[in-house]
This record gives structure tokens, sequence and C-alpha cells, in this order.
């Protein structure tokens, strides 16, 4: 598989655990900030992971995908016929046109982790398991803050 107009670029670091796990692909510029945010995420993700107890065989390898927009052109290399391949994809210049303050930028980059390493698919429960995390690393903050309308 090959993702047109990839960029070379510094990369969040990934836990040791998640290596074979997930792979980054970049179509934009990354900022350091949201470089070192995705980083901190990651290290919060795994510790809920352990947690959790969720076993890392069962969760196929995924690639995360930085872009501008959201779009990307995926092309398959001469000899290849066809391929099966999990993603996630954040529109990072949507963050910014929204000016996403720090913890909702957080929330994004945990909501499309969720949904794949515990294969939720409903959007309300995915949230109180983005929440758990939230919580680890902004003690304190409250779900409404970042949910309005949801309690727990």
């Amino acid at each position: 598989m090959k993702i047109k107009g990839l960029k070379a670029n510094l990369i969040p670091a990934i836990p040791e655990r998640l290596e074979n796990k997930l792979e980054f692909r970049i179509t934009t510029e990354l900022t350091e900030e949201d470089i070192l945010l995705y980083s901190t995420v990651l290290i919060y993700f795994d510790k809920q992971l352990k947690k959790d107890k969720v076993n890392l065989d069962y969760i196929p390898k995924t690639f995360a995908i930085f872009t501008d927009d959201g779009d990307i052109e995926i092309s398959l290399s001469d000899t290849v016929l066809g391929i099966n391949s999990n993603i996630i994809i954040y529109a990072i210049k949507r963050f910014e046109k929204l000016n996403l303050p720090e913890v909702l930028k957080v929330s994004v980059f945990l909501e499309e982790l969720c949904h794949w390493a515990w294969n939720i698919e409903d959007e309300v429960e995915v949230k109180f398991k983005i929440f758990e995390i939230l919580k680890e690393i902004y003690p304190g903050l409250k779900i409404q803050q970042v949910y309005p309308g949801l309690n727990n």
C-alpha cells in the first residue's frame, strides 16, 4: 500500500508494546506540539490497555494517517492485487481551523484509538472509554467539560 503525498516528518513516540501494532503515515506538517501531545496520548492509552488487560494479539495492526483535511490517495504497487488494512485518519488542519483546546485534541486522538483497540463502534460508549483515559491525563476533569450532556 502506497499513500501519495507522504512527507518526511518527525513522528510520535510509540510505546514499545505497540510498536508492531501502530505505524504512522504523514501527509501534512505536524507541529512539535502535536507530536509531543500524540506521544503523551499513546503513553496513557497503553496504560489503559494494560489496566483493562487487553490482549494485543487480538488487535490488528493499524496505520494512523495524519492529513491536512482527511483526504488520502492510496495506490497499490504493480504486483499487488488487493489489500486489507486498518487505518485511522486525522484531519490536522481542521483541528487548527476549529482552534481546538488541548483536551479536545486529545479526545479526538483517543477516540479513534479507542474505537480501534477496544473495537467499540458505539459513539456514546466510546466516549466513556475516552474519558477513563482523559481523567488520568487531566486529574479533576469532569465529563461535562469534554462531552456536555453525558453523565458518568
